[in-house]
């Protein structure tokens, strides 16, 4: 695996993307999904790559089992992470989905201060998350490069 060049130090991004390739909008069969994760383990940012993100009547037993947190609602994501401690169950929150009203507004995803914000944080905040979910791999790669966040090798 290749080294990752980032503009942000401490590897915040580290396993970031956890692969969702099996639920909406991208809804790949499982056959295309763990081929596609497996590409991703081969590439040049393999090292963004987290879990892959299996529908829980999919799982075999054993697995590791994170609970969904809408990230709008701050009062439930406390009380859900006082819920969680020590049962070893991850939160995840949810950050996007089928309607508009789930997604950051314009204003929280304004690019200079989210890449302004990236680049202060370190690798002490990133502990406290597990990854970041997404039904397609490379678009977040791709735009952390569009970014500056991350550089793509030669």
């Amino acid at each position: 695996m290749l080294a990752v060049r980032s503009a942000v130090a401490g590897g915040v991004f580290d396993r970031l993307l956890d692969d969702a390739a099996l639920f909406p909008p991208a809804r790949m069969e499982m056959e295309q999904a763990v081929a596609a994760h497996l590409a991703h383990e081969a590439s040049w940012y393999a090292a963004l790559l987290g879990p892959f993100v299996c529908p829980v009547t999919r799982l075999p037993e054993g697995a590791v089992v994170y609970a969904e947190v809408p990230w709008r609602e701050r009062d439930v994501v406390a009380r859900v992470l006082d819920v969680l401690a020590g049962t070893g169950i991850r939160a995840k929150l949810r950050t996007g989905g089928l309607k508009a009203a789930m997604f950051p507004s314009d204003a929280e995803r304004d690019e200079p201060a989210v890449t302004g914000q990236v680049k202060r944080i370190g690798a002490s905040v990133r502990c406290l998350f597990a990854g970041f979910g997404t039904c397609s791999v490379l678009e977040p790669v791709e735009e952390l490069v569009r970014l500056g966040l991350l550089e793509e090798p030669l």
